[in-house]
């Protein structure tokens, strides 16, 4: 059974690659070198854990909302957005804009249902 650091960090490397987020952009979102989070993994319980947690949860939110199509996925991530208020991609390099991203997206989803 994979530990939750392992879990953790591969649900993370695969959201990440899918938003078409790079290493090094992941590492500057959590406050770690991206070589540190292949090698060493997140822990849930770390201050870049509950980041990478908000950022799948933003992820999750993105994928019910748009499919699984990665160019999608992508597209809606470097593209403009009025509802957040600026380019999901850069807005979530801070911790402020993850959380607006974030709650955008599953505000989003609650709509749709």
């Amino acid at each position: 059974m994979p530990s939750k650091a392992s879990a953790l960090t591969k649900a993370l490397l695969n959201a990440s690659k899918e938003m078409g987020i790079s290493t090094t952009h992941l590492g500057k979102i959590l406050g770690e070198e991206s070589s540190e989070i292949k090698h060493k993994g997140i822990t849930p319980e770390s201050k870049s854990g509950e980041l990478a947690l908000m950022l799948i949860r933003c992820y999750t939110s993105l994928h019910a909302l748009v499919g699984s199509k990665e160019e999608i996925i992508q597209h809606w991530m470097y593209t403009y957005n009025s509802g957040t208020q600026g380019i999901p991609v850069k807005q979530i390099s801070r911790i402020d804009g993850l959380v607006r991203v974030t709650q955008y997206l599953e505000i989003m989803c609650q709509k749709v249902k």
